[in-house]
């Protein structure tokens, strides 16, 4: 099946384009192979980011109709932050979701899925996909989470731990999994900052893994039944309350009604919420009255809902507090926490953050690897050059450019694929020129000039040449 995978999306496929009709080939596939009709099979994709799987598979038809199977192709290599997302919208609008992402050679194959326990789909993917991670999750007929085989009580709360339970030995492993490099400080100052009862605000240079990091935490507290999973989204610049609070709706049936926004829906559903890119959105207007419940005090919210045939304000009550009578009531259990994201290299270009709201949060720098550590990671990249890999390595040694490694390896896949196209073509391959274009093209969105780049060439020619002098 991999072979049939890699010639339908052959290295270099393009992702970048929003039109799906390029997926039409794989889904005619998959629908064959998997015994389902081609229409029931929603294809997307995204060329990086694995942030952006729930905004993709939210788009279009898939937010007000059922599939089969949800079909992601994903040009980047972030396999658990993107095994999070399917595991959580599979429980919406799929019975499975397929999972599709470039390996360390290039080729794409198959490389998770996640599967409505009990569903047909369930064997069959097995049976097609045997190297791939499957997750089975299990979901109440009415499509809600019940994260995993876990039966919730009549009082679903009841099931929630406290945060105290999650171990630092729990999170590191939650860490290695997602094949993280982080720091034990850091994490260290995440598992306090939790049992100190505050939200996480990561920051740092891009690439660190603060959103895979995120997503570890998230998954060490599911993993001790601290919470039912997580709702990750990525904010936007025109977020407003509506997004994170929520608003009326027209239904079906055209009667208003009150729907959660996503920050209010984790709340319901005992998960905890990640925002990437916290400052894209004007967040201090977007959040809404959820600025004072993340100071653990109650919010009334400005909506109404019918209960018990009256119509009642919708309050957040924090666990423990009496619930008012005349409310409909949403307990915020003591083990809620909402994680954010966010780059020190856009604070000069996007929203602030204000004091005020920082002050709910416990700020917590990830920083870059190590330089040394850096350089000994890129050797598990190989460009095919070894001149190339040479100053590739030595620049992420030189502690020069501060980026996460994420973006050193997207510099040195880039400078493989130039360098193999150059090859099929009889050209020349000159490593200097070909880091440059990758790092214009890679770095540049970052801030990093094509000056400094230079400037960290230069400076590894001058040391070569001093040495050999030397010697």
């Amino acid at each position: 099946m991999s072979e049939e995978i890699q010639r339908l999306l052959p290295v270099g496929f393009n992702l970048a384009s929003t039109s799906t009709t390029k997926f039409d080939p794989l889904r005619d596939y998959l629908a064959a192979a998997l015994g389902i009709d081609k229409d029931s099979v929603y294809p997307s994709g995204a060329s990086s980011r694995a942030s952006n799987v729930p905004i993709r598979l939210n788009q279009g038809k898939a937010q007000y109709t059922h599939f089969r199977l949800g079909l992601f192709v994903l040009g980047t290599d972030e396999l658990a932050l993107a095994s999070t997302h399917i595991r959580a919208q599979v429980k919406k609008n799929f019975d499975a979701i397929l999972l599709i992402m470039p390996r360390a050679d290039g080729a794409y194959d198959a490389a998770a899925y996640a599967v409505r326990s009990g569903d047909e789909l369930e064997s069959k993917l097995k049976e097609t996909f045997p190297d791939a991670v499957a997750y089975v999750e299990t979901v109440n007929v009415d499509g809600s989470d019940l994260s995993g085989s876990v039966t919730p009580p009549v009082e679903p709360d009841a099931l929630l731990q406290p945060v105290g339970l999650i171990q630092l030995s729990a999170l590191e492993e939650a860490v290695a999994d997602a094949g993280l490099d982080v720091p034990q400080a850091v994490l260290i100052s995440c598992l306090a900052a939790l049992r100190a009862g505050k939200h996480l605000l990561l920051t740092g240079p891009p690439g660190t893994g603060k959103t895979s990091l995120a997503a570890a935490v998230s998954d060490a507290a599911f993993k001790h039944g601290v919470n039912r999973g997580v709702v990750m989204t990525t904010a936007t610049s025109d977020w407003t309350s509506v997004d994170t609070v929520g608003a009326y709706r027209m239904t079906r049936s055209a009667e208003l009604e009150f729907q959660p926004g996503l920050v209010v829906d984790a709340i319901k559903s005992g998960r905890w919420a990640i925002v990437d890119e916290f400052n894209r959105a004007d967040i201090d207007k977007a959040i809404g009255q959820l600025f004072t419940l993340l100071s653990g005090s109650e919010v009334v919210l400005p909506h109404e809902v019918e209960s018990e045939d009256e119509f009642k304000r919708v309050a957040l009550v924090p666990e423990g507090a009496s619930l008012p009578a005349d409310m409909e009531c949403i307990v915020v259990h003591n083990s809620w926490r909402l994680l954010a994201t966010m780059n020190d290299s856009d604070l000069d270009l996007l929203f602030d953050v204000s004091q005020a709201l920082k002050r709910r949060f416990a700020v917590i720098e990830v920083p870059p690897l190590p330089p040394e550590r850096l350089a000994a990671l890129l050797g598990h990249f190989p460009t095919g050059d070894a001149n190339a890999d040479r100053l590739i390595s030595a620049m992420a040694a030189s502690g020069a450019i501060r980026l996460g490694p994420a973006l050193w390896i997207d510099l040195a896949k880039y400078v493989a694929q130039r360098r193999a196209i150059y090859e099929e073509e009889s050209l020349e391959f000159v490593a200097s020129m070909a880091i440059s274009e990758g790092a214009a093209l890679i770095f540049g969105p970052q801030g990093i000039t094509a000056e400094t780049v230079s400037a960290a060439l230069s400076a590894i020619r001058i040391e070569a040449t001093t040495k050999e002098g030397v010697e």
